[in-house]
């Protein structure tokens, strides 16, 4: 502790010292020594404040206590005793952000209430409220939230993403109402958006996301080469070229992102496609290699972030967790896939069988086990056949294989069935 510090600390203890019933003082000492992270000290000064019941700013420095040990619970049980004593922002505020590391929704969905009453100015409330209704129960509502938090808090994204995040997704439940807006009117709504707030690059960012997703790629390249760089700009960039198939300015923007990092993997695994595309095989060998060493190890991480966000029951982080597990797992297996196909590597695997190993649900690398197994066991083939349509409906190879396969084994009926799939994956 500084000297500074250790003043205030002294002269702190010296006040509560002489007015040892003076909540002001009191609350004002633990949360100067809380700022510092002193926590034995806290609970000293707690001990020796006098009061005949246990008040609200005892309470409440018991929950700060209590969270800053991630002890959820008991923090959880101190700020409702604070908040049904004196219901403050202050106490509100606090209540918000435990029920939130807890994962209570009822009590988050209280205090998010009442701090609407109570700070009827402050537009966060408002957003955060939205976002924890229902959609499809209290879509009114929410609209009404998003709105007042858009007017409130003005220059802020979060809120105008959040209603355009509503909008795209409910679109559907949503026809037929006043809210609805369809794709061509949300576009043109971006396109004022843009112009209202030019230097929000936010704002821009999501919009031209939106832009992306929606395969409107020149719109999201305008979008963005207009705005500052960043990295994630620049790898939006990256796979609107790579959708385009413009594989070298792919690359390009891949390359301008720094090679280290938690997605290292992802991006290593994009410039070797980008190479391999461009039938440059070297290059393609290069990055790819590099993802495959950098996979255990960002496995390790995501379990590790996984573990750690289920002990906060932060289950929104861990579900995201999971999904960038499995693009992970279906990226890697992918990779030992390529692998299989090239004529000689620097370390000798059975790609095919690691691609598969990986991940069981690999149509492609299905396929070419069935492919190898075809010349001897049509039958075996066949499982193999079947699974790889079964993982992708629209993978045309794989139902020109069955096809042969059951024409092979006399089974004409079969065969011509999916003869008929094909003609209909074409036509689609």
């Amino acid at each position: 502790m500084q000297v500074c510090e250790k003043e205030i600390s002294y002269h702190l203890e010296k006040a509560l010292t002489s007015d040892r019933k003076n909540q002001d003082i009191f609350k004002l000492s633990c949360m100067f020594h809380l700022s510092n992270n002193d926590l034995a000290k806290v609970e000293d000064t707690l001990q020796k404040f006098e009061s005949e019941t246990e008040c609200e700013n005892v309470c409440f420095i018991k929950s700060l206590l209590a969270f800053k040990k991630k002890e959820y619970d008991e923090a959880s049980y101190y700020i409702a005793l604070s908040i049904r004593l004196k219901p403050t922002v202050e106490f509100l505020t606090k209540g918000h952000e435990i029920e939130s590391c807890r994962g209570n929704t009822e009590n988050l969905f209280t205090y998010l209430n009442l701090l609407v009453e109570n700070d009827s100015r402050n537009g966060w409330h408002y957003y955060e409220l939205a976002k924890s209704l229902d959609t499809e129960s209290d879509f009114r509502r929410i609209f009404y939230l998003i709105e007042t938090s858009i007017s409130l808090l003005q220059e802020v994204e979060k809120p105008l993403i959040l209603k355009y995040n509503i909008l795209i997704e409910y679109s559907d439940f949503l026809r037929g109402t006043p809210f609805y807006r369809s794709e061509c009117q949300i576009f043109e709504d971006f396109g004022k958006i843009i112009k209202k707030y030019p230097f929000n690059n936010e704002l821009r960012f999501y919009i031209a996301k939106i832009s992306y997703r929606k395969r409107r790629f020149d719109e999201a390249i305008k979008i963005l080469e207009q705005q500052v760089e960043s990295n994630k700009s620049l790898k939006l960039l990256g796979d609107c070229y790579f959708k385009k198939k413009n594989f070298q300015l792919a690359f390009e923007y891949y390359n301008k992102i720094g090679s280290t990092g938690k997605n290292s993997f992802f991006l290593n695994e994009k410039k070797g496609i980008c190479f391999l595309k461009l039938n440059k095989k070297s290059r393609a060998k290069k990055y790819l290699l590099e993802s495959f060493n950098q996979y255990n190890n960002l496995l390790s991480n995501i379990n590790d972030e996984y573990d750690l966000f289920i002990s906060r029951n932060q289950f929104r982080k861990a579900k995201k967790l999971i999904v960038k597990k499995n693009k992970a797992k279906l990226c890697m297996s992918n990779i030992c896939l390529i692998f299989h196909s090239f004529k000689t590597m620097p370390i000798q695997r059975d790609f095919l069988q690691l691609a598969l190993n990986i991940n069981s649900q690999n149509s492609d690398a299905l396929l070419k086990m069935g492919l190898l197994h075809k010349d001897n066991c049509t039958q075996e083939a066949l499982v193999y056949f079947l699974k790889s349509a079964q993982y992708d409906w629209d993978n045309k190879n794989a139902h020109e294989q069955l096809s042969l396969a059951y024409k092979e084994l006399g089974q004409l009926q079969n065969s011509l069935l999916h003869e008929q799939i094909i003609k209909q994956i074409l036509k689609d």
